[in-house]
C-alpha cells in the first residue's frame, strides 16, 4: 500500500514467482521491497536468490548498469505502521521513496527485522549489497526499542535524526 502510494505500480509475487524471476525480470523494476512485513522471518526465496537478484540492484545484471540505491530496514512495516503519519511510517514512506528513486535503475528496500532464521544467508546478502569496507553484524538480543543510529546523510532523510528513530 505505501509504495502504491508513493506512485510506484505495485507487483507483489509469491516466494515461488520470485525465485522464477531472472536477472531480466528483475531489471525492469524500479524498486523490490523485500523482507519480513509480518516479523515472522525473511522469506527463503529471497535469500536462495540472491545471486540473481543482487547483481541487478549493484548495476551490474539485468540491463542494469548503476547501481540502485539501497536501504535495510530494522522494524516491519506492519507492526511499525509503515502507513502511520508518526517518524516510523514516515521512516518507511522514505525509504520506498529513495530505493525507487532513481528511474532506470533497480533499487531495494529490505526490511530485515525478526529474521533470525539464517544469519550467514543475511550477512551475505547484505555484503554482496554494500561497497566500502565495512562489516554487517546481525544478532538474535538486540531489542526492540533499541539503540538505532543514522549512518549516512541523504538528502531524502534530511529531516530524520538518529532520536527521530529510536524508541
Amino acid at each position: 500500500m505505501a509504495a502504491g502510494n508513493l506512485g510506484f505500480a505495485v507487483t507483489v509475487v509469491s516466494g515461488a514467482a520470485w525465485s522464477a524471476l531472472s536477472q531480466a525480470d528483475f531489471g525492469t523494476y524500479d524498486v523490490l521491497i523485500a523482507g519480513d512485513p509480518y516479523c515472522v522471518g525473511v522469506a527463503g526465496s529471497l535469500t536462495s536468490t540472491a545471486a540473481t537478484w543482487e547483481p541487478v540492484v549493484m548495476g551490474t545484471a539485468g540491463g542494469r548498469t548503476l547501481p540502485g540505491n539501497r536501504i535495510v530496514i530494522g522494524t516491519d512495516p506492519v507492526t511499525h505502521g509503515a502507513d502511520a503519519t508518526n517518524d516510523r511510517g514516515r521512516i518507511h514512506r522514505t525509504g520506498i521513496a529513495f530505493a525507487g528513486k532513481q528511474p532506470g535503475w533497480t533499487g531495494i528496500y529490505l526490511g530485515l527485522t525478526c529474521d533470525y532464521s539464517n544469519h550467514a544467508a543475511i550477512l551475505a546478502m547484505l555484503a554482496r549489497l554494500s561497497t566500502g569496507t565495512g562489516t554487517w553484524s546481525e544478532t538474535n538480543s538486540a531489542p526492540c526499542g533499541g539503540s538505532v543510529s543514522l549512518i549516512a546523510a541523504e538528502p531524502s532523510f534530511v529531516d530524520f535524526t538518529t532520536s527521530s528513530l529510536q524508541g
